[in-house]
Parts: structure tokens; sequence; C-alpha cells
């Protein structure tokens, strides 16, 4: 039956298993139930296209167009979503979208890109090109929390980043970085403090500005925060001068600006003058006295005075000598406490009731220098006595004293000879 006879019969209105078709079957035309075809029994002619409403399932192939690598496959219907049940192969174009999910997919053998860029720590990648990933950078000096460095464990290649909890710490707040040790050299400028125990050091600390301990350099304390002069050395390693002149210079220390300073030999000459003077000027008493300073005349005598100003007094009135148990002070000077001083006295007595015996001691009240006695051999005989020695550093003002043992009419006479000298002192420091 031809085409054109076929296309001229009239449309069923619906089809049962046991409706015949016709097919050619080796170019004789027979007859098919639509049961025999949907069971697999008969081929769909090359070229041909068949169209059902229900599954078709093809056993084998018989030289159409369509291949199936199974025994047994399922095409669904073309207006609804189809399934593919087995492994499938495509040797044309797929044209058109194909939407899902892949579910068990190894990879997609010619996807070139993304349908959707996504971003990787900020760049944008599609697949259309190789891209660098860049470490996040921003800068971050707020947080106040112990944050952790990352590493990897192996050089190259892709390897899990490992951070340690214990070992290496960071606060980006403080910017502090803790670790619990450090191994190699460390350069380039380090700031704060440094504790702990020092391994070995190199190199200069950049911001130590004291010494933690202060040293002693030649008797000067040095820490470190102000720079010293140290002249001890400078001085014993230069040559002598035996005769200073006026204008060599000596260095002293400044105590009030706490500096090295310099002073000549005149006015250190002028200094001891004027204190000097002053000196036995008080030890004149009243008077005033000229001393000065000489050129030594040896190396142990670097300043000598020309003389010495005695300190002398006289007793101005006679003193009663009333009770035999006690002294009574004749001439006395008051010298000062300083000083090594040679003291001599003469004391001359009486006793207006006959002969009597009397105990004399030079002294400053408090330690004997020297002492004597001595006897009148009559009522109002006069007799005199004296006495000298040294004394260092006296406690009152030197004196000869007198104790009359007798009777208690004895008495320290003061002008017996009408000079007015009779009982007189004098003392002059040596020392």
């Amino acid at each position: 039956m031809s085409d054109s006879t076929i296309s001229q019969l009239p449309l069923a209105s619906s089809v049962s298993g046991t409706d015949y078709i016709p097919i050619d079957q080796g170019g004789v035309t027979k007859k098919a139930t639509l049961a025999q075809i949907g069971n697999g029994t008969v081929l769909v002619a090359s070229g041909k296209v068949l169209t059902v409403s229900n599954t078709l399932t093809l056993a084998g192939t018989d030289g159409t167009t369509l291949t199936f690598p199974s025994t047994s496959a399922t095409i669904a219907r073309t207006d609804a979503a189809q399934t593919f049940t087995g492994v499938q192969t495509f040797t044309s174009t797929i044209v058109g979208g194909i939407t899902g999910n892949a579910g068990t997919a190894t990879l997609a053998a010619a996807a070139t890109v993304l349908a959707t860029p996504r971003a990787i720590n900020g760049v944008n990648f599609d697949g259309s090109a190789a891209i660098t990933v860049p470490v996040n950078n921003t800068n971050d000096t707020t947080t106040n929390a112990t944050v952790y460095p990352l590493w990897t464990a192996t050089v190259g290649g892709n390897y899990a980043a490992k951070v340690s909890s214990t070992q290496l710490t960071f606060n980006p707040s403080s910017g502090i970085l803790t670790a619990t040790g450090f191994a190699g050299p460390l350069t380039g400028n380090v700031t704060g403090n440094v504790s702990g125990s020092s391994g070995s050091t190199t190199g200069n600390a950049a911001t130590a500005t004291a010494l933690q301990t202060a040293r002693t350099i030649d008797g000067t304390s040095f820490d470190g925060t102000a720079n010293i002069l140290v002249v001890a050395p400078a001085i014993h390693a230069a040559p002598s001068k035996a005769t200073p002149v006026d204008a060599d210079e000596l260095g002293i220390w400044d105590s009030v600006g706490l500096v090295l300073n310099k002073v000549t030999w005149a006015n250190i000459k002028a200094t001891l003058k004027t204190y000097f003077d002053t000196v036995y000027a008080a030890l004149a008493g009243s008077s005033t006295q000229t001393f000065s300073v000489a050129t030594p005349t040896s190396a142990a005598h670097a300043v000598r005075l020309d003389f010495f100003a005695p300190i002398t007094a006289s007793l101005g009135a006679d003193v009663a000598l009333n009770n035999i148990a006690n002294f009574f002070d004749g001439p006395s000077v008051a010298q000062g406490t300083t000083g090594v001083w040679f003291v001599s006295g003469t004391v001359t007595v009486t006793d207006t009731a006959g002969a009597a015996r009397y105990d004399v001691k030079l002294w400053d009240g408090t330690t004997v220098i020297a002492s004597g006695v001595t006897t009148s051999i009559a009522a109002t005989a006069p007799i005199s006595l004296s006495l000298s020695g040294y004394i260092s550093s006296p406690a009152g003002n030197l004196r000869l004293s007198v104790k009359d043992e007798t009777a208690t009419t004895g008495k320290i006479l003061f002008n017996q000879s009408g000079l007015s000298k009779d009982s007189t002192i004098t003392a002059i420091r040596v020392g």
C-alpha cells in the first residue's frame, strides 16, 4: 500500500492493541497489530518516523539511526520530562538548555565557563581564565582578642593551614606577638621591655637609655643617662710640676652644679689667704692681725704662717681663796675648742694669816694640762708659780686655778709688783 493511499484513509478516533497497521517486510506489505509493535516483535522501517503515546521499547538495532547500548531502553513521551536509566551516548550536539542538578557527575567535559561567576576571596571566577586568590588583607588594629597566625607544614602544593593556640598568638589591638621562644638572629629595631634571661646577645640594643645598675668608673657613678668625665687616669699620667704659677689650672668638682670646673693657682692662694686671715683674726680676739701665705720652702710645708698670734689675759683684781676644799679660777683665755694649743701661765699667791700651802693646776675645766704645789713662808709673803703644756681640742677656756690648803685667808694677787701682770696666762695655737 502506497503512502498516498494511506493518507487518504479516514483517521481513527481511537486504537487498541488488536488494531492493524500495514508494514513493509522484505518488500511484501503485511499487517501487524499494535500489540505486536508494543511488545517489540516488529521494527519500524529505516528512515520512518513512528510516534506513539505509550512507552516504546526496541530490542537491539536493525540499521536504524537510534542506538541503545543495552538490550532494553525506555523512551518517554516527548511532551513530558525524559528519564534515562542507563549510560547514554550522544554523538551529536545537544541543542537547547539542560536544567536540573547533576547528581553524581564527576566531570563536565565540555563546560568552559560557569553560568554565574562566583567570588573567591573577593575575586570573580567563571572558569574562563586562571585567577590569583589574595589573602584577605584588611588592616585590623582594633580587635582586642587573641588571634592565631596560619602556616602549612610542607613547602609547595595545596596543604591544609595550621595554627597553634598555645605556642604562637597575636593581638591586633596591642600589636603584641607572643611565642614561647625564638631561635636564630634577631635583626632590626626592638622597642619595649625585654624580660627573662639572656642567652647570647650580639649587636646593639637600640632603645637602651640607662643601665639597670649604675657602675662606678674611677669613682664616678655612670648609668648611661648622661656623659661623665674621668680625669683620674689623665692626671696620674701627666708629668709632674714642682712649683705652680698663678696661671696654672687645677680640676675641681662643682658640688652645686655637679660638673667638673677649673680653678687657677692664683685663685687657690687668694682663697686660702682669706680663710686663714679670718681664722687667726678670731684667735687673736678683738685685735686685727695680718697673715701672709708664703712660697713653700719644701714639699713637706706647702703653706707657712709667718707667726701665730698669742692670746694673753691677766687678772684685773685679786681673787679670794676662802674655801680650803675648792679651787678658784685665776687668769683665763677663750681660745675655742679647735686645734692644738701651747699654753703657759703664772700665778702669784699669798695668805694674810700666815704661812700657807697652795695647790695650782693649768687646765681647760676638764683636762689638767700641768699642776704644782708651792708654799708661802709667812703672813702676806707672796710666792709665784708658773705652769705650761699642750692640749688638743680644749673643752673650755684655758685657765690657772688655785686652792689654799691651809686657811680661808689666801688670795691670788694681780698687782703685787705694781705692773698688773702678776697673774697672767698666754695660749698659742700650734696646730
